[in-house]
């Protein structure tokens, strides 16, 4: 149960990081549309965020916004919980020993997506992955999705056969 969560978790904080608008989430042009405590909680938070737009659909509101001018979303509940707030990363930002790693270990494969996670919820009830970096690989037979720690350390969440 535990390891399904989080492997929808990841493909949704992926997903969700890098979708334009698809449609599935609508722009909201007023404010209205938002809770007050998203807003709240959200302005508490990321207060030095700028550019922010909202979008919502019938599961979550995402806020999507630069923070140190860094494209970065976050994502809220409709009970106003924050969900996650990732930040999207380069190559470059993965630790050293990492970014060795992942040349020595998966020289075949492309880095198609990496986010570092900024921010969860206090009573976030799973190891707290805050810092980490979520990132997608892939090459022409399958797709890997690893959790890299602050450490350098590199765990491989999924491997997902790709079709030819």
């Amino acid at each position: 149960m535990k390891k399904a969560f989080i492997l929808s978790f990841v493909a949704l904080v992926l997903s969700l990081s890098t979708q334009a608008d698809d449609g599935s989430a609508k722009a909201v042009k007023t404010l209205e549309s938002i809770s007050d405590n998203t807003l709240r909680q959200f302005g508490s938070i990321f207060f030095r965020a700028s550019d922010v737009k909202w979008s919502m659909n019938s599961s979550y509101q995402k806020a999507t916004f630069k923070l140190n001018g860094k494209p970065s979303y976050a994502i809220y509940g409709y009970n106003s919980q924050l969900l996650v707030a990732t930040q999207t990363a380069s190559t470059e930002e993965l630790p050293a020993k990492a970014q060795q790693s992942l040349k020595t270990n998966f020289a075949d494969f492309t880095i198609t997506k990496a986010v570092k996670v900024i921010s969860r919820p206090a009573d976030y009830q799973f190891n707290d992955d805050t810092n980490h970096y979520w990132v997608s690989l892939v090459n022409e037979k399958k797709q890997v999705i690893l959790l890299i720690s602050p450490s350098a350390d590199i765990t491989i969440v999924s491997t997902k056969a790709l079709g030819s």
